[in-house]
């Protein structure tokens, strides 16, 4: 028997019955080296007996005429449990009867007393290798089993986590869009998304303002470069900043500090555009008050 094959025997437990002591230690002590455990019975009462007692057997070497019980009715048996099992039968006799008997019980081989230990091998090896394919593949259906039962557990934490991120997501975008004075346009520059405060500080409805472009707000004291260098800049995805003064529905005037940017998709193709505001009309009205003063003192002064 070569080296691998022997090395699937260490897998393996076997039931070995049979009422020859010094047979059967001789064979028990053989065994012990090949198979993971060598369970022995001396008759096939005993044996019957073991087997329901030791949990898992994998295969079964028996003598057939033994006291008590033979080795046909014991198999006979542990058939009606496990059918599929392999069994090779020992056995003094060349007895048709006994060999037709023991075939009509579907066992895997017979080997007549006395016999060589290499024909005693080839024998089991070849009982064997089904029960170590079969144990083979419940042991990879048993890795692939635990190992799917991960893959779900990991997804379900990933999902679950990606749930609460969107949601979180999801909460921090309706802040933002509930206190920010931002929109979204499309390519044209034609306004797709306006938040509340957009709404507020231009007086304009949703309505108004969905599909129209931002020249709806434009205040004439703006100049057309600003607005040729700020679509300059975001058209080649690069961000733009400064300050605007726009002119709110009933005319009056409001100034906002401006980041635009493109949106891109996942090819980074640019889809759209985004604007974030901030209301410093006060801090300008603040300026030219500042401004005003300065000037009125600089012209008092020059007047003395």
């Amino acid at each position: 028997m070569k080296k691998e094959e022997m090395e699937k025997l260490k897998s393996l437990r076997m039931l070995l019955v049979e009422d020859d002591d010094v047979l059967r230690d001789e064979l028990s002590t053989l065994f012990n080296k090949l198979f993971e455990e060598t369970v022995t019975a001396s008759n096939g009462e005993e044996g019957l007996k073991k087997f329901s007692e030791s949990g898992k057997i994998d295969i079964i070497l028996s003598d057939i005429n033994m006291p008590v019980m033979n080795g046909l009715e014991m198999v006979r048996r542990i058939k009606q449990a496990d059918e599929d099992i392999p069994v090779i039968f020992l056995t003094a006799y060349s007895d048709n009867n006994y060999l037709l008997e023991a075939l009509q019980l579907h066992v895997s081989d017979y080997l007549i007393k006395p016999f060589k230990i290499p024909d005693l091998l080839k024998k089991l090896e070849k009982a064997y290798l089904p029960v170590y394919q079969k144990k083979l593949l419940e042991s990879q259906n048993e890795q692939l089993e635990a190992l799917n039962k991960k893959i779900e557990a990991d997804a379900k934490r990933e999902i679950n986590k990606l749930k609460k991120d969107i949601l979180h997501t999801n909460e921090l975008n309706d802040l933002f869009n509930n206190y920010t004075i931002t929109d979204e346009t499309d390519l044209n520059g034609k306004i797709t998304y306006a938040s509340r405060p957009f709404l507020n500080i231009s007086g304009f409805t949703e309505e108004e303002l969905i599909g129209s472009t931002h020249k709806i707000l434009r205040h004439e004291d703006m100049p057309n470069e600003l607005y040729k260098n700020l679509w300059e800049t975001i058209k080649n995805n690069k961000v733009w900043s400064g300050q605007i003064k726009n002119k709110s529905k009933d005319g009056s005037d409001y100034w906002v500090e401006s980041v635009i940017f493109p949106l891109v998709d996942e090819q980074d193709n640019i889809i759209g555009y985004k604007s974030i505001r901030v209301d410093i009309t006060a801090q300008k009205a603040t300026e030219e008050l500042v401004n005003s003063l300065i000037e009125h003192d600089s012209l008092e002064l020059n007047f003395e």
